[in-house]
């Protein structure tokens, strides 16, 4: 009588608490005493799965997460070097205008001078009343007009342009999908190469060349051939996919309006 006075006392003086925390182990240990076996067989599995299936899967995901970032990085890099290639292309063309527009205007300079002494020595040998008499060929004494010769012409006897120069520039113009023939000084030159400077054209696909630096002095020759097959002289000449698409403002002109990016793409020089 006295040990179940005891025990009630005991279990009144255990908390609530303490009783459902007592429940929960009770639980616990009966469930793995019952499910043991399959709870391992559980956890064996559902790491098996993660090492085999779901651990790949995320690695994959994180692999290609990681690839696009480069990708996209790289191609950010890609497109700033092609910009600043393509300001030092622009520039240069600036520069090289400015230098032929320098170069002409001394060769101006020298040509109003060369007139002005060869006037002062006609007019004091051949009696020439004034500059405007020397200009219009009016000398009191009379003398023989100077020959003029036209120089690095290639117009033979019967006026017809030799074959070799003209197999030479279609050569050229067949050789690559963008051919420009033109002239460092000339300002029209300059715009039709700062249009084809904005896009990525690489040395295999497209060709300057400059007439006026030709070492043999051939430039009027291929003007002559240009003139047959384009009907035009003057430069620049544009040649992309083998035809001609006119001059510095019929270039400039296409890039204006879209027709020069897809007339690149069609001749495969993008």
């Amino acid at each position: 009588m006295a040990e179940e006075e005891e025990e009630e006392i005991m279990a009144e003086d255990v908390p609530p608490s303490g009783l459902a925390f007592s429940g929960v182990i009770s639980t616990v240990v009966t469930t793995v005493e019952s499910y043991g076996w399959f709870i391992l067989f559980g956890i064996i599995v559902a790491s098996i799965l993660w090492k085999k299936l779901v651990g790949p899967m995320l690695a994959a995901r994180r692999k290609e997460q990681s690839l696009a970032a480069s990708k996209k990085n790289d191609t950010m890099e890609r497109q700033q070097a092609v910009e600043a290639a393509r300001m030092r292309l622009h520039e240069k063309y600036t520069e090289d205008a400015l230098r032929a527009q320098e170069r002409a205007e001394e060769k101006r300079r020298q040509e109003v001078q060369s007139q002005a002494e060869e006037w002062e020595r006609h007019r004091q040998g051949l009696g020439y009343h004034s500059k405007q008499h020397f200009e219009a060929g009016k000398p009191i004494a009379s003398a023989a007009p100077t020959p003029v010769r036209r120089t690095g012409g290639t117009k033979g006897p019967q006026g017809n342009i030799p074959k070799d120069y003209r197999a030479f520039v279609e050569e050229l113009v067949k050789s690559r999908p963008v051919m420009v023939f033109s002239k460092t000084w000339c300002p029209f030159c300059t715009k039709a190469k700062q249009a084809l400077s904005c896009y990525r054209l690489t040395p295999e696909v497209f060709e300057v060349m400059e007439l006026d630096e030709r070492p043999n002095d051939d430039g009027d020759a291929i003007q002559d051939v240009l003139n047959e097959m384009t009907g035009r002289r003057s430069v620049p000449r544009v040649f992309i996919g083998g035809r001609c698409i006119g001059g510095g403002d019929e270039t400039k002109a296409a890039h204006r309006n879209g027709q020069l990016e897809q007339m690149l793409k069609d001749c495969g020089a993008l």
